[in-house]
């Protein structure tokens, strides 16, 4: 037993001594005693707890040790929380390498399923323990595969025995890297399996503060619907002191199953930034859950939406509690054929309405990326109507209808707005809906449109970008001749000041090229490695264009910035117009393959 455990239960046994005697100077300062000297530890925590509620019932009356108590319970939380955040720090931080004899290891994943994560190396030093080692590896890993709440824990190594979890960080003790080396006949490469399903892991889940380190929710993440009795917040605290309202909480902080929600991820195209879940509020303490029941129907009439949906209809549901059901909106259709199935499947005629929170939406699939009422993801299929239970198809639900469930308190809030519906989220979003707005430019021609703002330049290429400045503010429109399969001509022209509309872009008719004489600006040779070409303005980021470049879907795909190509691997020219203030107002870009031509 250390020192520090031994002295807490010294002050725990006189603390005692003092109940059973009564004494209330001895227990007023054997209670001050562990307020001011004692830390937590997880080994005392229960004694501290029943000690502070035997207080209060030994000397109820007494408000000087009721005052202490209650000091003593806000320390020990405060301490308890601490001591768990210092544990996940811990776990987290990656030990520094021993400069003396380095050595470098390889840890391959050999698990075989749907992931890979590839190779890894490691560096290390010949003496220091292996555990430092494997830790280095496994925190490495995890903050790139892994959610910082949900992270792989238990890991094999092959012919070793090493296995890694929560609990037991510690690995083989102090045995040395060299040792273990040896004992492999010095071979540095380590098959490893995952155990990516442990019951530890969840415990990160219940601290809701992710780690510094851990990359900010993407600035192009949309924002969602704000909920009726959300926007009138201020007005419910000022109306009633009891009732429901909505949380606003980032959608990073729910880990799914670990390896869904993450600022990289490229499936869902469209996702939102936050979601808002339902709260209780009180005349005391901080709001606290109140999820949507399932034996009652919470959706109007006019919300209740029949699959497939349009990407117009989805919007306004990501981020919000949305109710769903595998019964049809007319129960004397299918009724037979229904109740046969759910009794085949043994389920309660009346269980057939689910709550889930949407948070994800993909077009090409017709697929809702959804939380379930215990924070886990769930796919809702809404390509056309389904009647079978959910839970028969793990992670991929249908249903007959689904929409946005509300309160009380939303109708209420809608009758003070004058029942004005609530903004979709392509509308309350600041930031320009780059996946969404990409199929409404492809309608035709007219639309492939795109906006420069302030300080915005042109960027053309994949990884070799060319950058133009100087650029002619307002709408553009861009235009290809794609006859040739070898090369391909891309004219970009200033069609006017303004700003384009992203959720419903008007068509522009086909202009001339305006400015002066076709310029040179430019050329790359061999600067299209078999990716999309992507000529973007109003982004200037390479990382956006990447993230863009995914979106191609034909040889010259429209997006919101410009255009993206897929050519075959090459170079391309360019050449600029420019009008009498020097501002570029034309741009063409051919590609190529091999030396460039003379234009």
């Amino acid at each position: 037993m250390s020192d520090d455990i031994a002295l807490a239960q010294s002050i725990l046994n006189e603390l005692l001594r003092a109940f059973e005697a009564r004494d209330v100077q001895a227990a007023t300062t054997s209670l001050e005693r562990i307020r001011d000297e004692i830390k937590y530890t997880s080994e005392m925590v229960i004694h501290w707890f029943c000690t502070v509620e035997q207080g209060r019932i030994t000397f109820p009356d007494n408000e000087t040790i009721a005052t202490i108590c209650s000091s003593l319970a806000g320390k020990l939380r405060a301490d308890q929380r601490q001591a768990k955040l210092d544990l996940i720090e811990d776990w987290w931080t990656i030990p520094d390498v021993p400069t003396t004899n380095p050595s470098t290891i390889t840890f391959k994943d050999t698990t075989g399923d749907e992931e890979d994560w590839g190779s890894c190396d490691v560096q290390t030093s010949l003496d220091e323990p292996f555990r430092l080692a494997f830790k280095r590896f496994r925190v490495q890993q995890n903050k790139k595969y892994r959610h910082p709440f949900l992270p792989c824990l238990d890991f094999e190594l092959y012919n070793l025995g090493v296995t890694d979890n929560f609990t037991d960080v510690a690995c083989k003790g102090d045995v040395t890297v060299r040792d273990v080396l040896a004992s492999r006949g010095d071979e540095t490469v380590f098959p490893f399996l995952r155990n990516s399903f442990n019951s530890h892991a969840r415990q990160h889940s219940c601290i809701r503060v992710l780690p510094s380190w851990f990359p900010p929710t993407p600035s192009t993440w949309l924002t969602p619907s704000i909920p009726p009795a959300y926007r009138h917040l201020d007005a419910l605290k000022a109306d009633r002191t009891s009732f429901r309202s909505y949380l606003k909480v980032p959608l990073l902080n729910f880990p799914g199953t670990g390896k869904e929600i993450l600022p990289s991820m490229k499936t869902p195209p469209l996702v939102v930034s936050d979601v808002y879940l339902p709260v209780q509020f009180r005349p005391y303490g901080p709001p606290y859950s109140s999820t949507f029941d399932i034996d009652s129907d919470h959706v109007r009439p006019q919300d209740k939406l029949i699959p497939p949906l349009t990407t117009e209809q989805v919007l306004p549901l990501l981020g919000r509690v949305i109710e769903f059901s595998i019964a049809p909106l007319d129960p004397a259709s299918e009724g037979r054929k229904r109740r046969k199935l759910y009794k085949d499947l043994g389920i309660d005629d009346r269980l057939h309405n689910f709550i889930a929170t949407p948070w994800g939406w993909d077009p090409s699939t017709a697929c809702l990326y959804c939380l379930d009422r215990v924070d886990t993801v769930c796919i809702l299929d809404i390509s056309k109507p389904g009647s079978y239970a959910p839970f028969c198809v793990p992670m991929v639900n249908v249903c007959q209808w689904l929409g946005v469930a509300s309160l009380p308190e939303d109708q209420w809030a809608l009758e003070q707005d004058g029942n004005a519906p609530a903004p979709a989220a392509s509308a309350v979003s600041a930031k320009v809906d780059y996946g969404l707005s990409w199929n409404r430019l492809n309608q035709t021609s007219e639309h492939h449109i795109f906006e420069v703002k302030n300080d915005s330049d042109i960027l053309i290429g994949d990884t070799h970008l060319l950058s133009l400045k100087n650029i002619a503010l307002g709408v553009w429109m861009s235009a290809s001749n794609d006859d040739n399969e070898d090369t391909l001509c891309v004219t970009m022209h200033w069609v006017g000041e303004g700003s384009v509309n992203w959720t419903n872009p008007s068509p522009v008719a086909h202009q001339d090229e305006s400015g002066g004489e076709w310029e040179s600006f430019g050329a790359c040779s061999d600067a299209i490695d078999s990716e999309p070409l992507t000529i973007e303005g109003g982004v200037p980021t390479a990382s956006i264009l990447e993230e863009l470049s995914d979106l191609c879907t034909s040889r010259c795909t429209a997006i919101p910035g410009g255009v993206i190509c897929a050519v075959d691997d090459g170079g391309y020219s360019v050449h600029v117009k420019r009008n009498s203030d020097n501002r570029v107002v034309s741009i063409k870009i051919k590609t190529y393959e091999g030396e460039d031509e003379d234009e």
